[in-house]
């Protein structure tokens, strides 16, 4: 990585660009609170993450950042999050993206609490499932005021993808539109939730050889 944290109590990353890394740009481990603000990520590569990459720490707060045409050869074409307490988006853009196996956007892995609000996830692309976000594993999600827009996925799931995660969903005012996915499954794919709340949104335009919609 080209910044690596370890460790540490409290991390802020303010105003900052960060272009043309490889493998990923900033690795969080076991660190307890992690804010990053106002930054940009853009044409980054690695095998997961290509943007950030964020393992076993309790708290991240991400707001106002914004990951441009990344690559990830596996999982997380922006951001891999993996056992994370807690995780919040705020007013975050997501676009042009591409990733290997899962998380066009990002791909959040095993964890209690996920809470993705004023977020743009756009033209995202995926060999595999899950074009736009990926989330598995995780006990409880809300996703508000989300755009999720003309991400593409080869295999299931073109637009928000949610696998082996006995939890609830939540998601209100948000936009599922124009995603496209060649098997099954165009905008949102729920897996095994026990509770799914779908308020205010519009699911429109989405594409699949078979439920194209929500499934």
């Amino acid at each position: 990585c080209v910044i690596c944290m370890y460790r540490i109590e409290v991390i802020w990353t303010i105003h900052c660009v960060l272009s043309n890394n490889s493998p990923s740009v900033l690795d969080v481990d076991s660190c307890q609170t992690t804010k990053i603000y106002k930054c940009m990520f853009k044409n980054g590569k690695a095998r997961t993450g290509a943007a950030l990459k964020a393992y076993r720490s309790p708290n991240l707060l991400f707001s106002n950042n914004y990951f441009l045409n990344n690559t990830a050869m596996f999982f997380g074409g922006g951001v891999y999050a993996f056992h994370i307490q807690s995780l919040t988006f705020s007013n975050y853009h997501f676009e042009w993206n591409f990733v290997g196996t899962s998380g066009g956007a990002f791909y959040i892995d095993e964890g209690i609490f996920v809470r993705i609000w004023n977020v743009t996830v756009r033209n995202n692309q995926v060999k595999m499932s899950g074009g736009g976000i990926a989330i598995r594993l995780m006990k409880y999600s809300i996703i508000l005021h989300v755009q999720i827009i003309g991400n593409h996925a080869m295999d299931q799931c073109g637009g928000i993808l949610v696998e082996k995660s006995e939890f609830k969903l939540v998601m209100y005012n948000s936009v599922i539109s124009g995603n496209k996915a060649v098997a099954s499954s165009g905008g949102l794919l729920g897996g095994a939730s026990k509770v799914v709340q779908i308020v205010n949104c519009i699911v429109h335009g989405n594409q699949a050889a078979y439920r194209a919609g929500l499934d």
